[in-house]
């Protein structure tokens, strides 16, 4: 899926069993089930788990959310 907002597009991408919601510039608009190569900086990534948004603090390579902790 694609949502064009003007001065981005934000892409719905699945990876494995999941969905990953990419923002890229407004030109690029891949094709229905059209296999796709990504890489992403660490530093603006915003990860959700179960509805609950879960931090990436400073320095550190481990995510936290309540009770949890990722590795």
């Amino acid at each position: 899926m694609i949502e064009p907002l003007g001065y981005c597009n934000i892409i719905s991408v699945k990876v494995g069993e999941g969905t990953v919601r990419v923002v890229v510039d407004p030109t690029t608009r891949p094709e229905v089930n059209e296999t796709v190569w990504m890489s992403m900086n660490g530093d603006n990534i915003h990860l959700f788990y179960k509805e609950q948004a879960i931090v990436h603090p400073e320095g550190t390579t481990r995510l936290k959310s309540n009770n949890h902790t990722y590795a």
